[in-house]
């Protein structure tokens, strides 16, 4: 009977950990924590719901397995594991509305004066309506208040709205001094506001001028010089 429910509870283990990641845990601090010396390893694979990844090479002891939850990878290298494994939040939007806030940076020499080009992108359902404008606003790095930039009133089936706002004397964004500025965009229709969409962007230009990088404040250097020719050696 003890064999029975042993040889059951183990079929469930392991028909847990077919349909997971090989080497995958939730969280491996977690894992961790429950971990005690001499456990079994179907004890471990229960408490991961995953079969580890073999590190060891075959047929050698002990046999060393690994597990972890990959929060390293951030998905850089594009090692994707299926399913969700973080928190998802579902956000409903309303039909008459905003469908997208896209705001560029651009700061020419001398670096001092810059703009945002700002494009606002309408639901199908606020194209068709008349009477309605969409008011952008701007809120400066360490600034409480926000200032109405710019207002244009909407033709019946425009769905998109592009306009340039000025930035003097900006501040710019760098590693050192990451200013962000707040874009708002607001559809409005009279006293009503029916959505509003806001992002945050940096004041900043990347561009390469021989062979440099000059942009708001720093400077780095690439070596453009040519690769040596086959055998030859590179110092530098």
């Amino acid at each position: 009977m003890w064999l029975l429910l042993h040889f059951t509870r183990m079929m469930q283990v392991l028909k847990r950990a077919a349909n997971r990641p090989v080497g995958f845990v939730d969280s491996a601090v977690m894992l961790n924590a429950k971990l005690r010396p001499g456990v079994t390893l179907l004890h471990v694979v229960a408490l991961t719901r995953s079969l580890g990844e073999l590190r060891s090479p075959k047929a050698r002891q002990p046999e060393l397995y690994r597990w972890t939850d990959g929060s390293y990878l951030e998905d850089q290298d594009m090692w994707s594991f299926c399913g969700i494994f973080r928190p998802v939040h579902l956000v409903s939007e309303p039909v008459v509305g905003i469908r997208d806030l896209w705001v560029k940076p651009t700061l020419p020499a001398p670096y001092r004066d810059g703009s945002f080009r700002v494009q606002v992108d309408l639901t199908p359902a606020s194209a068709v309506r008349s009477r309605q404008s969409v008011a952008v606003h701007l809120r400066r790095p360490g600034a409480s208040q926000w200032e109405l930039i710019d207002a244009r009133d909407l033709a019946a089936g425009q769905h998109e709205v592009v306009l340039d706002i000025p930035v003097p004397d900006a501040a710019t964004w760098t590693a050192e001094t990451p200013h962000l500025y707040e874009v708002a965009a607001a559809l409005v229709s009279g006293d009503t506001i029916h959505h509003v969409k806001s992002t945050r962007t940096g004041m900043r230009s990347v561009e390469i001028v021989d062979g440099e990088f000059p942009g708001a404040h720093f400077r780095v250097r690439l070596p453009l010089t040519p690769p040596p020719a086959e055998g030859g050696t590179r110092s530098g």
